[in-house]
């Protein structure tokens, strides 16, 4: 990580995020600030993963454009991430959070998710479900 791969770097930041590897004694504050410097240093290097990571601790902190941006350049990596960057803008958009309501471009981000297979893929269609369902009852 150290060196500058960017893999590890992801790898460092997900063991601070669990807390392994981390000197006893640091504070939580501390050690979201490691956890969120090395996923920043991953994704200056375009890493979908730390893009997709930091996209949520914006959105959890209510920095919805900063989400989106990350978001949507981890949609365009076109690596594994690419899956989950695409639910969570749906998300954004089916619940209006930071941008204006459109259940067409959750509906559409969903779809695009679940192409990648895999887990994204039940997730997506789990979501496509759902928003259906919301949309027959509202």
């Amino acid at each position: 990580a150290e060196a500058g791969y960017e893999v590890g770097q992801c790898n460092v930041a997900v063991m601070a995020g669990k807390r392994e590897g981390v000197e006893e004694g640091r504070s939580e504050e501390d050690v979201q600030r490691l956890e969120m410097g090395w996923w920043t240093r991953a994704n200056r290097q375009g890493s979908g993963e730390a893009a997709v990571a930091l996209g949520k601790a914006a959105a959890e902190a209510g920095r919805f454009d900063a989400a989106r941006s990350l978001w949507e350049r981890a949609m365009m990596q076109g690596d594994k991430f690419g899956g989950k960057a695409a639910l969570a803008l749906g998300n954004m958009y089916e619940s209006g959070q930071g941008v204006e309501q459109d259940r067409e471009k959750a509906r559409a981000l969903y779809k695009l998710a679940g192409r990648g297979g895999g887990e994204d893929q039940i997730s997506s269609t789990v979501a496509q479900t759902v928003l259906e369902a919301k949309t027959m009852w509202n």
